[in-house]
Order: structure tokens, then C-alpha cells, then sequence
């Protein structure tokens, strides 16, 4: 049902310098643009390209592969700039900032900002895609943070927490919103009380402003020209809004749905009109947009149910709208998205044609070429024309992966990605190739990890890098019960032996708690860490060191002494880097904690060199392993909130 447009509030006139300056530095900034694929639509965010030499027909093995090489995680898009490809990936060790270089895919630098987002779900991130301006590169995590590198050296230069600082909400999937940079500022949208619109200082992070309090979706805002005149369009959950990019003042804004509506298209627009698709099969709508007597207001041209949009969005190319028109309510994995492709007519809403060939496609225009990249990974070429569907190429280059992520396409250069592979393409003359730039197709072994690493991925979950409470718990008690109780009753039996209950306790418990985390973690189902055993064995054999060389010679105490803090050092750093190694940073948390439990140990072994009852004895290290425990796992849920 069509529902009228509202204005809710009236931007005052502002003076003509003002305005001009505003004019010119956004035509510069899109000049800039237009050096390389800047943003994740491009130049001008409206999926674009001036580059049209393409070399038709392919040969049968189709365009040359210049590389394809594994990025392991995540839907992030690319921005090209300088020969550099950006985008954002993640691995077990965190989300990170990627610099590749263009012509061999080599990597030239990554830069972590965060951990990772539900790395073992069905959908792990990175989400946003990276935006180059004036030499840095902004990007915007699954967790909230945001900010930016130097392009060059990949140098962190800020970052902010959303939700640490300002208090926004995360969606289902977290925050999935590409940067916009303009005015000297960096703009993103949020859920939360006064975050729907968020400007930060650009150069140095600091927040200019935040207001409005409409919950957000996936979508980034983008800049647009309103008759010369600069806007911020946001689409946020149920409704689109503009903003002026200076003070971020509500220029006009529209409902478009009702309750949860992400959003994952991004608007479409070509003066004066501003096409908007929902997905859930709720269709699409076209905003007129105008100024009357120097205020700012939107209209809706058109509603219809011809065109709802999910995650692929399409073009404007001449006044032609050229997007999936989804059938089914989201999409679906293994490229079975019902819906087709169709040619609408912006300022009527007249349907031109529609075809089931092409299938749910992500779309580049490179003037009245459409570069369009399936969801199973086949790169198509079609004529955009009003007429019918013409076909003019088509090639599998990432075949049966799952490929959701917007291309980039840089001076013949097409960049596509599955949900864990890049592929470079070159669309022009192959002869124009010279040198290094010359096909090479390279497959790395993505699972080039070691046995190790591969057995903890198949249990690698939110408590590598930030256990709750109950996990704690739950490596807490399989200490107890699972290693350190067994231990001493298998000790037991050896008290009146030369070796001992208490080296018998230490012996067999190191070797349970090595032997535990792949058992109990088996046995469970879940992740077990049970190591934090052998760093408490480790400060005990220090103490019983200690004291054993007391009542020796001074030189004698000094010696052994140093030597029991050199090995405890030794096993401290050597957790230290298999956990680093691993990708396991939950695991640095228990080498803190030592100094409380101290104290208690001392005594523990004092109790076994008197030759105190057992029970005495084991009830003492019970007692000190759970205080070195709980202080560590404190400090952990801390650190990691």
C-alpha cells in the first residue's frame, strides 16, 4: 500500500558560500574517486565503472585468471586503489584489515582490529567493506569497532568501540556497515539511543555529532546530489532518511517498513529519483526528490511489489533499473535463490523484461556492459538495454562457492570473492598483460595448518577469545574432578615409597592435564582448556626448588634459585607462544594470577616436606590452584568484558 511521504523537519537556508564550498568539495572528492574503485560500489557508490574495453568473446577456458588465492573468512568487499586491493578477513587470531597487491595477489601487510565474529556459525564475518580516503582506509567491525589505517603501511591511526564507547546495539549478524567518508568526516548508522547517525572526526576519530534514534540496518549511508546540494541517505530499518553532511540535520525522511527489515541493498539513485527495495517479498518504491523554495523534500513516485532486493543490489544505467527481483524471502545457500533478473523503468516502474538466466546476481555497469557475478560464483556479461535480455558471455571462476560479495572492478581488473576465495579476473585484451601481470593461476593449500591447529578448529568457538563464566566453570571443574582428583588417588598407593605421594600427584596430574584437553574436549563436544594445571604444576616444582636448597651454601641457594625462575620463565613463555601460535589468546589469561596463590603453595609444599597428612597436603594445593584459577579468570573476563 502506498503511503505518502513525511517531512519532518525543514533545513533553515543556508548562506550561498556554504553551500558552495559544500559542492566543491564533494565533486573533488569524487574526482579523486575516480582514480581507482574506492569504495565498495565505487567512485560514486552507485556500482559504476568508466571502464568499457572489455575483449569479447572469451576463449573456451574463459578470461584470464590473473590469480586465486584463499583469504580464509568472511563476505567483506574490496576497494582498489594505487594497484592495492582492501578488503577485511578473519582467522582464528582476529578480524584484520588486508592489503593484497593487484597483480600477484601477494599480500602486502594486514592489520588486526579486533576478535573474531562467530567463527565456528554458519555465517562468520567480516560483513563491511573497507573505504579509501586521502591515503587511509577505513573500515568497521562485526563487534562494534571502528576506524582507520594508513593505505600505505597498514599503521593503525584510531579506533572506537560503538557499543564500548557510545552504547550502540548489534544486529543478529553485528554491525555490517561500510564506512562513508565526506566533509572531512566519517559517517555510520547504529542501533541505539541517539546513534542513528554518527559522525566522526575523519583525521583523528574524535565524535563530531550523533542524533537520531531509529534502529539501523545493514545499510551504509552514501552521498548524494540533490540539485547541487549534498545529502547523507541512510536506509535504516523502517524508513529512509537524509541528513545534511555537515551538522547532520534531518533533511526529509520516508517510512518504508514495518518491524524487522535489515536492508542489505543498498539504495539506488539517479536524479531526481531514489529507488529503494525491501527484501521479505515486500517490494520496492522510488523517492522523488526535489528542493522547494530551498527545503529540501522526498515523494514517493511509484510503489510496487515488481522489485523486492535482498544482499545483491543492483543498477541505474539511462534511466533502467537492473536488479534481482527475489522470490524467495532471503536468500538461499548453494545458489538456490528463486527470483529473476529485470529491467524496470525508474521514473514509471514500468516492467521491460525480466529473464531467469542470469539468477541472483550481484551487478557492476561499465557503461551499457552489466558485469554480473552469480551466487555460485559464474561471472556473466549482458547488454543493459530496456529491449530484452541479451547475454553475451559467461564462465565459472570461483564454481559452487557461495559468493554474496559485491565485485570491484579496477582498469579491466575484476575482483570477485566467495566466502573464502578471491579471484582476480582481467576483463580487457590479454595481450595487454605484460611481465608479472601475465596469468598465473595460484591455488595455495588453505589448509596448510598444522594437525594441531586443524583438530582445534573443529571445537573453535567464542571461548578462545573471550570465555563467560560458565565456561570458566567448566574448565574449573574438569580440573578439579577430571585431573586433579584422579591424581591423587592414583597416588595413593606410592606415599610409602621413595618416590612418594606428592611427585606422584605432580607426575600423574601433568600428565592427565595434557592428556585431558583433547579427552575432555572430545568427550564433550566443546572446547576444554586444562593446561592452567600444568603452569600451577610448574610454580610448584619452583617453590619446591626453592626450598630445597634451603639450609645450603648461599652460592648454592642463589644457583638453584635462579635456575627454578629461569624454568618456570621458560615454561611461561613457551605457553605463551603455543598459544599465540594456536590462536588461542583465552589461554594468556592464566599466565596472571600466580602472585595470590603464592603464599598458598608455599605452604602446601612446606606441609609435604613435614611430612603432613595427605589430605592436609592435597586439601592446600586444592585450595591454591583454585585461587591461581579464579584470580586469572577474573582478570580474563575482564579483559575480554
Amino acid at each position: 500500500m502506498s503511503r505518502s511521504p513525511v517531512l519532518c523537519r525543514i533545513l533553515p537556508l543556508r548562506s550561498a558560500a556554504v553551500g558552495i564550498c559544500l559542492v566543491v568539495t564533494l565533486s573533488l572528492e569524487l574526482a579523486a574517486a575516480e582514480q581507482g574503485w574506492p569504495h565498495y560500489r565505487g567512485p560514486a557508490h552507485d556500482g559504476s565503472s568508466e571502464w568499457q574495453e572489455f575483449s569479447i568473446p572469451w576463449p573456451d577456458a574463459g578470461p584470464p585468471v590473473i590469480w586465486r588465492i584463499p583469504v580464509v573468512e568472511g563476505y567483506s568487499g574490496f576497494v582498489v586503489v594505487n594497484r592495492r586491493i582492501y578488503t577485511q578477513v578473519q582467522t582464528r587470531a582476529g578480524q584484520f584489515v588486508l592489503c593484497l597487491d593487484l597483480s600477484t595477489g601477494n599480500e602486502i601487510w594486514r592489520t588486526r582490529y579486533g576478535w573474531p565474529w562467530e567463527p565456528n556459525g554458519q555465517w562468520p564475518g567480516p560483513y563491511a567493506s573497507p573505504t579509501y580516503h586521502d591515503g587511509r582506509i577505513y573500515f568497521a567491525g562485526c563487534h562494534g569497532t571502528v576506524g582507520c589505517v594508513d593505505a600505505v603501511s597498514g599503521r593503525l591511526i584510531w579506533s572506537r568501540s560503538l557499543t564500548g564507547e557510545l552504547g550502540a546495539q548489534l544486529q543478529g549478524f553485528g554491525y555490517a556497515c561500510t564506512p562513508l567518508v565526506a566533509g572531512g568526516k566519517v559517517h555510520f548508522p547504529a542501533m541505539g539511543q541517539g546513534l542513528s547517525a554518527i559522525a566522526f572526526d575523519a583525521s583523528t576519530g574524535e565524535l563530531v555529532w550523533r542524533m537520531g534514534n531509529d534502529p539501523a540496518s545493514y545499510c551504509p549511508s552514501q552521498m548524494i546530489s540533490v540539485e547541487g546540494n549534498p545529502q547523507i541517505v541512510t536506509l535504516l530499518e523502517n524508513a529512509i532518511v537524509a541528513r545534511a553532511p555537515e551538522n547532520g540535520t534531518e533533511l526529509w525522511r520516508v517510512p518504508c517498513t514495518d518491524g524487522y527489515n535489515p536492508h542489505t541493498s543498498l539504495p539506488l539513485y539517479e536524479e531526481p529519483y531514489l529507488f529503494q527495495g525491501s527484501a521479505f517479498r515486500q517490494g520496492g518504491k522510488v523517492l522523488e526528490l526535489t528542493y522547494t523554495n530551498g527545503a529540501p523534500s522526498a515523494r514517493t513516485k511509484w510503489e510496487s511489489a515488481a522489485l523486492s532486493c535482498d544482499i545483491a543490489s543492483g543498477v541505474i544505467v539511462d534511466g533502467y533499473i537492473y536488479a534481482f527481483d527475489i522470490h524467495s524471502m532471503q536468500v538461499e545457500k548453494e545458489g538456490r535463490t528463486r527470483g529473476v533478473f529485470k529491467c524496470i523503468e525508474l521514473a514509471t516502474g514500468t516492467e521491460q523484461w525480466q529473464s531467469e538466466a542470469p539468477g541472483n546476481v550481484q551487478t557492476i555497469a561499465c557503461g551499457n556492459t552489466l558485469v554480473l557475478v552469480d551466487e555460485v560464483g559464474t561471472l556473466i556479461l549482458a547488454r543493459a538495454t530496456p529491449t530484452n535480455y541479451v547475454e553475451i558471455a559467461r564462465h565459472p571462476i570461483l564454481a559452487g562457492e557461495t559468493c554474496w560479495t559485491a565485485p570491484a572492478i579496477y582498469g579491466g581488473y575484476l575482483l570477485m570473492r566467495s566466502a573464502s576465495n578471491v579471484a582476480c579476473v582481467f576483463l580487457g585484451d590479454p595481450n595487454e598483460l605484460t611481465g608479472s601481470s601475465k596469468p598465473t593461476l595460484q591455488d595455495p593449500d588453505a589448509s596448510a595448518e598444522g594437525p594441531v591447529a586443524r583438530w582445534l578448529s573443529r571445537y573453535q568457538d567464542d571461548t578462545f577469545w573471550a570465555p563467560s563464566w560458565i565456561d570458566l566453570v567448566r574448565w574449573h571443574s574438569y580440573a578439579l574432578f577430571g585431573v586433579m582428583f584422579p591424581s591423587m588417588l592414583l597416588s595413593l598407593p606410592l606415599r610409602k615409597t621413595a618416590f612418594g605421594a606428592p611427585r606422584s600427584f605432580m607426575l600423574c596430574a601433568a600428565v592427565m592435564a595434557t592428556v585431558g584437553l583433547p579427552l575432555f574436549t572430545a568427550l564433550s563436544g566443546r572446547f576444554v582448556f586444562t593446561l592452567p594445571i600444568l603452569l600451577y604444576l610448574a610454580l610448584v616444582l619452583v617453590v619446591r626448588m626453592s626450598l630445597s636448597a634451603t639450609g645450603t651454601s648461599k652460592k648454592k641457594h642463589d644457583i638453584l634459585a635462579r635456575l627454578a625462575l629461569m624454568l618456570f620463565a621458560f615454561i611461561c613463555a613457551g605457553v605463551y607462544l603455543l598459544c599465540r601460535h594456536l590462536y588461542f589468546p583465552s589461554g594468556w589469561g592464566f599466565l596472571v594470577g600466580f602472585f595470590p596463590a603464592t603464599p598458598l603453595i608455599w605452604i602446601a609444599v612446606r606441609s609435604e616436606r613435614r611430612a603432613a597428612s595427605l589430605l592436609r597436603t592435597y586439601g592446600l594445593h586444592i585450595l591454591a590452584f583454585s585461587v591461581y584459577f579464579s584470580l586469572s579468570a577474573l582478570i580474563l573476563h575482564w579483559r575480554t568484558g
